[in-house]
């Protein structure tokens, strides 16, 4: 029997033979997710999951893998920011191996601790295969004018910059939850807003991003928790040329010690500001919705119009009253909210009037699920079991 590992918060999904063969491995800046699926490649029923969530628990890999048994045959990993590097789901080679590292100051909540897990789990299955999936990936395809930095291209080529777009997994899923109900919507216009303590939005046309939040980092589009999101440039070069700030103390400025955290002056935690009621607290709840909104607004332009809106997310699926806030007013596009349908809804729900022209979901989280479909889809592929 699959033993529980000793940190965080675990639930044992079912029992059985110990050669479960998939490891999905979904690290973010606030938690690490640990799902084991099998036996067999072809199992789709997950048997041991765990969610790690303490600071010492998410930089402490081999204490939750050794809870795991030795028949672990793959992992799929979630990489943040898979840059040029690692633009489409890969089996990790010696090559890549060696050329992971400098992915690392991309994504540096992320991706630092996405690599930490993949050492830990390669030297705890060292015959095992194990992919990488790019949350990048989603968004590789966008057009050109949305990739396209407004800078000069040698230098973009240079450096590899470009819009590579975050949180792809997660808008994917919400896609598809939308898709598996509604087909017919999930066909036209969708905008996806991934809500969390990093957050964005993406525009969808047939699943297919035409623009999203966040850009060359996860820093830009809506406010986080730590993060900013859009800030003028100016501000940046201002800081540098005041001498208080180098490169470093600008990257834990933006990573650390913006967003809800500095509007609020006490917490980035969107759960903590909603139970207070400080100045402070209900301004950077206020913030966030706005930024929200705007996006919802230019992003019902760059679709021209919209069949619906998918929330998703710990704050977008969690936080009935933020979803209200974000929707009020916007039956002039068509959205028209129902109160008791939004602060009922659970894993899967339409939160808009049954005769809104444009429809509002909730949908619970589904990367896990993604992940694991994309690594048997890669299995079957090399013709594997």
């Amino acid at each position: 029997m699959l033993r529980q590992a000793a940190a965080g918060r675990m639930s044992m999904a079912a029992e059985g033979s110990a050669a479960a063969t998939l490891l999905v491995v979904n690290t973010g800046s606030r938690s690490v997710k640990l799902t084991l699926y099998g036996p067999g490649a072809q199992g789709n029923a997950a048997r041991w999951h765990a969610e790690l969530d303490q600071p010492s628990e998410l930089d402490a890999p081999e204490a939750a893998l050794a809870a795991l048994a030795d028949g672990v045959r793959y992992t799929v990993q979630r990489l943040v920011h898979g840059g040029e590097r690692v633009p489409r789901p890969a089996w990790l080679t010696p090559a890549l191996a060696f050329a992971l590292p400098e992915l690392a100051a991309l994504a540096p909540l992320h991706n630092p601790r996405g690599l930490a897990w993949l050492r830990a789990c390669r030297e705890r299955w060292p015959q095992a295969r194990h992919l990488l999936v790019p949350d990048t990936g989603f968004f590789h395809d966008l057009p050109e004018s949305a990739r396209r930095l407004p800078l000069p291209d040698a230098l973009c080529a240079r450096h590899g910059l470009r819009r590579y777009g975050f949180h792809g997994l997660a808008h994917e899923s919400l896609w598809r939850a939308l898709a598996r109900l509604r087909p017919d919507l999930a066909a036209g216009r969708v905008l996806s807003l991934q809500l969390g303590g990093g957050a964005s939005a993406a525009a969808l046309l047939d699943g297919r991003p035409l623009a999203t939040s966040m850009g060359y980092s996860p820093l830009s589009g809506l406010i986080m928790a730590t993060r900013p999101g859009d800030l003028d440039p100016g501000v940046l070069l201002r800081l540098l040329a005041s001498g208080e700030y180098d490169a470093a103390a600008l990257e834990r400025l933006l990573h650390h010690e913006s967003g809800l955290l500095a509007l609020s002056g006490r917490s980035g935690d969107m759960r903590a500001l909603l139970a207070a009621d400080d100045p402070g607290s209900r301004a950077a709840v206020a913030a966030f919705v706005a930024s929200v909104r705007h996006y919802l607004g230019a992003y019902a332009a760059v679709l021209g119009g919209l069949d619906a809106v998918v929330f998703g997310g710990g704050i977008g699926a969690g936080s009935a009253r933020i979803r209200c806030a974000v929707l009020e007013g916007f039956a002039w596009l068509g959205l028209n909210p129902d109160a008791a349908r939004n602060a009922q809804a659970g894993d899967a729900a339409c939160i808009t009037v049954p005769d809104s022209p444009v429809s509002a979901w909730v949908f619970a989280n589904g990367e896990d699920a993604l992940l694991r479909d994309i690594a048997l889809r890669a299995l079957e592929d090399l013709g594997h079991d």
